[in-house]
């Protein structure tokens, strides 16, 4: 029995070339094309940040939805598939910021209905 094998069609202008490590680093404006870059996204998320007065980052937005979901009850197994960590000790630190939270905002609470 033959198996069929998926190609790709040829590419007329030869094999692509690999980029180099300096290429790779360089920020995609919108538009330009390419793939995304860390330096890209930060930028993006960075510009957007400051349209509405926050200081934003990617990792905070990480982080912040990473404590957002302990806040809403959210199975520890879910949360770590979500943060791709494999050490349940690493998200410890989300948990003890959780907490830390939690007491912050109940302070303002009692603090407000006096």
């Amino acid at each position: 029995m033959m198996r069929m094998m998926r190609t790709r069609p040829t590419d007329p202008t030869g094999p692509k070339k690999k980029p180099d490590k300096a290429a790779k680093k360089t920020a995609r404006r919108p538009g330009e094309g390419g793939r995304l870059t860390g330096v890209g996204l930060y930028a993006i998320v960075h510009r957007l940040g400051q349209a509405v007065g926050v200081h934003a980052t990617p990792h905070g937005i990480r982080h912040t939805a990473t404590t957002d979901a302990i806040l809403c009850g959210r199975p520890l197994s879910e949360i770590q598939k979500f943060t791709r960590h494999r050490k349940l000790k690493t998200i410890q630190a989300y948990f003890d910021r959780a907490v830390d939270v939690a007491g912050q905002i109940s302070a303002e609470i009692a603090a407000t209905l006096g």
